[in-house]
This record gives C-alpha cells, structure tokens and sequence, in this order.
C-alpha cells in the first residue's frame, strides 16, 4: 500500500537514505572488525606483558565505543527515521516481516553497548583475565549483529522460498547468504584493520608501532582478500534478475560493480608490499589514504547490492513504490487513485477531463518520487526535455524495459496519459527560463 512520503524538493529521498545507509554502514564494519581486533591485541599483551600495547588500547578503546555510541546509534535511529519518512511503506512491511529478526539484532546491539561501556571501564578497575572475557562478549555479539543484518540483507536481495511457504528462515538462510556473509565479514575486517592501522602509523615507540601495524595490515590484508571472492560468489548464485538489473542491458553495467575488487586488489597490493614489510615507516598518510580506499570499496559493495535488488525492496514481494505484483496488477484495472489511501484525488475523473496538474502531480509524487525529483537529482524535468505527450506516454508504457530498472506503471491508460501531460508540462518552453 502506497503512503504519503516526505522528500527534500531538489535531493528527493533516495539520495537521503543513501548516505545515512551509507554512514551507519561504516560505524557497523569498523565497530564489528575494530572490537575484534582490539581483543585480540589485548590477549597478546596480556600475554607478553607489553604496557605500552595496553595503554594504546585503553585510549583506543575510547575511541571504538565513541564509534559505537555516537555515531552508530545515532546513525541508526537516523537512518530508521530517514526511511521511515521517505519510505513508509517499506518500513511498514519490513518491520511487520521481520519483527522478530529486528528484535534480535536490538539485543545484540544493546549487548555490545553495554558490554563495551563495561569493557572501557574496566580498564585497570577489574582482574585481566576478567577484562579480556568481557572485551570476546562485546566483540562476539558485535559479530552476531553482523551475522543477523547479513541475514536481513540477503533476505531483501533473495527471499527464496518464503515466497512460497512464508517461513521466514526460508528468506533468511537462502541462497546468498553465505556468499553475503563473506562480504560483509570481509569488509569488516578490512574497514577495522584500516582505522587501527592509521591510528598506530607513526606511534612510538618503535616496538609498539611494529605490533600496531603489522597485525592491523594482516587484518586489513584478510578482509580485502575475502570481500571480492564473496562479491564472485554472491553475483553466481543470487537469482537470475537481480544480476540481469545488475549487469544487463537495461542495469547499471559491470563497470561500477568491477571497481570494488579492484580497489580491493589495490589495497592488498600496497600492504603487501608497504606496511607488512616496512612497519616502522609507515606513513600515516599512507595509511589514511588505504582507509579512503577501503571506504569507497565499501560504498562499491553497498551500491552493488541495491543496484542487483532494483527496482524491488523484497525482491518479487515490495517494489520501491510500496506495491506488490497483486496490488499493482490491481490497480491497473481498478485505477491507482482510486485504490491509493493517502492520495488527495482519490478518483480518475481529473486524468479524463485533461486536468494534469492533479490527478498527474499525484501520481507523480506516489511512483515516481520515491527516486526522481522535478529538477534536482534524477530529475525529471532534464529528461522530458523536447518531448511531448505522446512520447512520454509511450516511455511511461514501458518503463521496465528502459535503462536503470524502474517498477512498471501501475494504473489505467487515463492515469497514464494524466501523468504524461503532467510531466510534459515541465518541460521548459524554447528560449525559456527552467
């Protein structure tokens, strides 16, 4: 069911969701690979008695539970309210589909929280062994958040059988999950690897750095090696049309898809052959610029992802406009307006007596907002430019087979024609001002 939605007049509320998804995604891969990394460090310097590794992880440890609180937590409440008012519908469904799954990652997080909080306070305050027990709690269920949204994920991009039989470890555990949770795990340990190794680039003394560096490039080194071979893995079995949206004709191509392992091949490369063999000059500038790489790889994998998944919020369940294939198919016989609850022209009487600038702004802002603007980003007024009606009615006709996967029009012929008349009107007159 289609819901009023809220989006910035010139960015609209893709590129919103985008950045704020982005964001939490990098809070999630740094405090996921970062703990680990940390608790591994201590149980080394517990065991070799290294004071100078435990005073560098006590003010690291600031630092990560800074990333977890501020920034991931605020990110995540940001990025729920973002959604859920430029997408209602999908939150709706989502929330309804996997409530319970939703409910276990809470827990989980709310255990690394305060696990972690326990973990930075411990510091000095409780036995060692102690303190290392409770550091593996925060990493593990750090890790256990990863594996569940790994699930959510997966379940978004290839919901398998549930379609069918409607449990959901039917979508959960489908197909690209495994290959999914390689990903992710990957990146995970490359995106933490990175930020520890820019923190210990240049520390002293020299031994500490040695340690610092030489273990975060291993992690580094790990994460990007296994992120691609999970991203060839996941493209070979996910389903035959999210790789046709992905690398067909009417997709986005492989060539943004091909730049992920690339920069993962690069990132390998340089720690190969920099901060594994010469740990004590590493230049933290060199190492800030890997950390650059291995974001933008990140923001590489997620764009992949969503592109492979387009034009559907569940694939063959939820499309991007909050229809499903029932209530779309509907409402090309019955008539979108009239089926629509929150629409303000609940009829098909404006589309007929030629009025577009109501029944066509509706559905308009009902299906095609939730991607394009008027004249911001994606917007629209670019595109139409030099056509008239008859052309865009046509274009609106079949709009799943043009490039970049939209969902097709849903609603009768008199809808279709008042949107067309409508976009048709934003087209800037010959010699005219936009």
């Amino acid at each position: 069911m289609p819901f009023q939605a809220w989006a910035i007049p010139w960015l609209g509320n893709e590129l919103p969701r985008a950045v704020v998804g982005y964001l939490f995604a990098v809070a999630c891969y740094f405090t996921v690979g970062a703990s680990l990394l940390m608790v591994v460090l201590e149980h080394r310097a517990q065991r070799e008695g290294n004071q100078f590794l435990l005073s560098f992880l006590q003010d690291w440890s600031r630092f990560i539970l800074l990333m977890t609180t501020v920034l991931g937590l605020v990110l995540a409440a940001g990025a729920w309210l973002v959604a859920a008012v430029t997408e209602p519908a999908a939150v709706f469904v989502l929330t309804r589909v996997l409530f319970w799954v939703w409910g276990i990652l809470w827990v989980l997080a709310g255990l690394a929280l305060c696990s972690g909080l326990l973990h930075y306070s411990g510091w000095g305050a409780v036995a060692p062994g102690h303190h290392l027990v409770v550091g593996w709690v925060m990493a593990g269920c750090a890790w256990g958040s990863l594996f569940v949204v790994n699930g959510i994920l997966a379940f978004l991009l290839d919901p398998g059988a549930w379609l069918e039989t409607g449990r959901l470890l039917d979508g959960f555990f489908n197909a690209t999950f495994n290959p999914s949770l390689l990903v992710h795990a990957g990146l995970a340990l490359g995106i933490g690897g990175l930020f520890t190794l820019v923190a210990g680039a240049e520390t002293d003394p020299p031994r500490l750095r040695s340690v610092l560096v030489r273990t975060a490039s291993w992690f580094a080194l790990a994460g990007f090696t296994l992120a691609p071979v999970g991203e060839a893995w996941q493209v070979a079995v996910m389903p035959p049309a999210a790789r046709e949206a992905l690398f067909g004709p009417s997709g986005h191509g492989p060539g943004v898809f091909a730049i992920g392992p690339a920069l993962a091949i690069l990132i390998v490369a340089f720690l190969a052959t920099g901060p594994l063999v010469r740990t004590a000059v590493t230049p933290r500038p060199l190492a800030f610029l890997l950390l650059l790489l291995g974001l933008a790889a990140a923001g590489v994998s997620g764009w992949s992802r969503e592109a492979a998944r387009a034009p559907w919020v569940i694939s063959g369940y939820l499309q991007v406009n909050g229809l499903g294939p029932r209530e779309a198919n509907a409402a090309r016989v019955e008539g979108f307006l009239r089926r629509a609850r929150y629409a303000r022209s609940r009829t098909t009487a404006n589309a007929a007596a030629g009025e577009p600038a109501s029944a066509g702004q509706e559905l308009f802002r009902f299906q095609c907002g939730c991607c394009h603007t008027t004249t911001g980003v994606r917007g629209l007024r670019r595109i139409v430019q030099g056509w008239d009606v008859e052309t865009i009615d046509h274009q609106l006709g079949r709009l799943e087979k043009l490039r970049g996967v939209m969902p097709a029009f849903a609603g009768t012929d008199a809808e279709r024609r008042a949107l067309a008349r409508w976009l048709a009107s934003l087209a800037v007159p010959k010699g005219g001002k936009p």
